[in-house]
């Protein structure tokens, strides 16, 4: 069994409408804010000191594939430490 068999990930979910992140180990999550499911657009290992700045990473990695302009501005983190 290597290293990464022993890494716990969780999810990173984006809600498009309110623009917020959130990570959870859970395949689906719904935005706290509007109640619509949220996309599952990347992971980050659970045991991340700056949750903050990982799933920041992962937005914005997603952001530029899906052609925004700029970079993003979050309006709320939600992080299930």
């Amino acid at each position: 069994k290597g290293m990464a068999a022993d890494t716990a990930v969780e999810n990173v979910f984006w809600c498009k409408t309110d623009k917020i992140a959130s990570s959870a180990v859970d395949s689906t999550k719904d935005c706290v804010i509007c109640g619509a499911g949220m996309d599952n657009v990347g992971w980050i290992e659970s045991s991340e000191t700056e949750k903050g700045v990982a799933i920041s990473k992962v937005i914005d990695s997603y952001l530029k594939k899906d052609d925004a302009p700029g970079p993003i501005a979050f309006t709320a983190c939600t992080l299930n430490v």
